[in-house]
Order: structure tokens, then sequence, then C-alpha cells
């Protein structure tokens, strides 16, 4: 075949991470309507398949809905596969998970399992069964190596993807960008899809009954500790610093008034607490960071700051630039950060990066 004729069909094959979801059905269907050729991979994060069946239908992994991706793919007449990518999300994102808990951080798993589980296995696949691109069902936009916001904002998902900066943006694919869940939903019903009407995963896929605190305990007791306000004064008992995130008001006991977790001591097994105010901050540092390949992190540069899915994001400016971290500065509040989850900044609709929140002092976490 013509080399030149061979690198133009190259271009227009592609692979998409099927989950059994609606997303993923849709994303599949988009692409072999706009002409490219599609094959499916299905990774399989477990290993028995059926971790979450059993108790949780709301989760994206386990025998069936590997069973609707295949079905799906056979609808839409191209190939699908299973990938197993067992053991690096054990190493990854569950044992992370629970070490990250026990060291008093908040961990973002999802994050953890784009980062380090989901595209570098989709790259991996897509060179080994020679396609060019890799695609999935978020609801963002990519173009040109930039990031952007999903049209949809209530389903947004640019914020757990910064990190695909750290991997080859210009490879990945994401066909649902501009479209609403609604639309989506409509795709999946006008082409018959057997997904059409499927429940959304939620929660984490890993934990089956709901509760975070149960699975990390599952591998390590808890160890009690002193509950202490600001200034020091013990006033209570808590119950293992990682059934604790900052933030958090529920069981922490009755104190005349509203108490939140401000801050975790792990090193000290103190967790503490004080009112909401005591949440509050101007700032915001962020180390392990991953930048879009033309962006150029400078002193003063504006950006946009958002520390959690669900919060807003706050106006900042980029006030210290470390060896390892930088600092954000806003111009109001940031309420609740939490170490261990992770900044993104943007800057109006556009990505240019993120990182790890971090504590002022690390020494108060465990390694």
């Amino acid at each position: 075949m013509d080399t030149s004729l061979h690198s133009l069909l190259m271009k227009k094959k592609v692979l998409v991470g099927m989950s059994g979801g609606v997303d993923s059905s849709v994303t599949g269907l988009l692409l072999v309507e706009q002409g490219f050729e599609v094959a499916g991979v299905t990774l399989k994060l477990f290993e028995n398949d059926n971790t979450c069946e059993a108790k949780n239908d709301k989760t994206c992994c386990g025998y069936s809905h590997t069973r609707d991706a295949k079905l799906v793919a056979d609808k839409l007449g191209f190939r699908h596969y299973v990938i197993d990518g067992s053991d690096v999300f054990r190493e990854k994102v569950i044992d992370s998970f629970i070490n990250e808990y026990r060291s008093g951080s908040t961990p973002n798993p999802c994050i953890n399992c784009n980062e380090w589980v989901k595209f570098p296995l989709l790259l991996d696949s897509a060179d080994k069964l020679g396609y060019s691109f890799v695609a999935t069902g978020h609801y963002a936009c990519l173009a040109n190596g930039v990031l952007s916001r999903g049209k949809d904002r209530a389903k947004d998902q640019s914020y757990f993807l910064s990190v695909i900066y750290k991997s080859d943006p210009a490879r990945i694919l994401f066909p649902l960008g501009d479209l609403s869940k609604t639309e989506v939903r409509e795709h999946a019903a006008r082409a018959g899809l057997i997904t059409a009407k499927k429940k959304e995963s939620q929660d984490i896929c890993f934990v089956t009954d709901g509760s975070y605190q149960n699975f990390v305990h599952h591998d390590t007791s808890a160890k009690p500790g002193s509950l202490q306000d600001i200034s020091g004064k013990v006033v209570g008992t808590h119950t293992g610093i990682a059934n604790y995130t900052i933030g958090q008001r529920k069981g922490l006991g009755a104190f005349g008034s509203p108490r939140f977790v401000v801050s975790i001591d792990a090193k000290n097994n103190v967790v503490v607490i004080g009112d909401l105010s005591d949440l509050e901050s101007h700032s915001v540092r962020i180390k392990s960071l991953h930048w879009r390949k033309d962006y150029v992190c400078a002193l003063g540069d504006l950006v946009d700051v958002q520390i959690r899915y669900r919060s807003l994001p706050v106006k900042g400016v980029i006030s210290a630039i470390e060896q390892d971290s930088i600092t954000v500065t806003c111009t109001s509040a940031i309420r609740a950060q939490a170490p261990g989850q992770t900044a993104v900044l943007y800057q109006g609709e556009n990505v240019v990066g993120g990182g790890i929140i971090c504590p002022d002092d690390d020494s108060k976490q465990i390694p």
C-alpha cells in the first residue's frame, strides 16, 4: 500500500474507551457516523469482574457493563477488546486511595485513574492495535492540544482531565464536548442502543457499599486520637483520621454550634476542628504540577482556580513559584481546601494546568 494512503487511513482509526454506559456508547456511534474506523476497548480494573455487581449498580465496572459495551460494539459493527488493567489500578488508584486517607490527605481516585490507568492504557493499546487516536465519553472539549470546558456545564468534566497534559493530548478525542446529556441520550435512542436509558455511574467505582471509611479500614484498623480546637485544647476523641476530611461537619459531636474539620495532623494523630470561618483562606499552594504544552507559568499570571469538581472557580494570581510548587493568591476566600485534592487552573474556558493541593507545613503529613 502507498505509504501516504496508509498514513491517511491511520489518521481515521480511533480506539474508544467503553465503560458500558451511554456516554461511551454514543462516543462510538458518533465516530462511526463521522467516518472513523472504530474499535472499542473495555478496561478490566478488578481481579474479579463481579466486584461491583452485588451491592452497587451505579459504578462502571463488572461483567454487565463489559457485556453492554460488547453489545453496543456489535450493533455498531466494530471490534471490541477487553484489556486487563487490574494490577496498575490496584497500585496507582486503590492503594494510593488507602494510603492518602491514612496520611490525612483527601485523594481523588478518578483523577488518579485518568493519569495512571485509563489514558496510558488506552494509548498503549492503540499503539499495539494500530490506531492513531483514542476517544472517551467525557464532557469536555479538546482542540489543538488545549483542553476546555464542555458545553453542558452541569456535566463538564474538564476538572478531571487536566492530567492529560502529562500524556499526548493531540491523540485524544472527546466527541461529546459540544453536547448536553439530553442530546447524548437522544442519539443513543435514535440508534437503538441498549444503553440509551441506562443509569449513570456514580460514587467511587471500587467502594461497593458507599462508605470509603469501611473500605479503608478493611485494609487497616482505625486508630483513635485526640480531637482539638484551633487553640490546641483537647475537646474530644476522633475515631481514626481516615474517617475525616477537611470541611466535614458530621460525626464530630455536639459543641453548641456547628464545628468543622479544619486540619488533620497525621503525624500526631490529631484532628483539628473549628468554625466555618476557620476553613477560609485566600491562597492555595499546589505541587506535582502539570501544564499545557504551550503555557509558561509566570509570576503575576491571572488564573481561575477550582479546588474540587463541584466548586466554583475563584479568581487569583500566581504569587509564588518555587522549585516544586506554586502559590495562587485569590481575590475572594477559598473554603475547605483539602490537601491531596487536585487544583485545576483555568484562563477563561481553557485549562492551563493543575496539581495537588498541599498544606503549608508538609511535615505534618506521613510520607
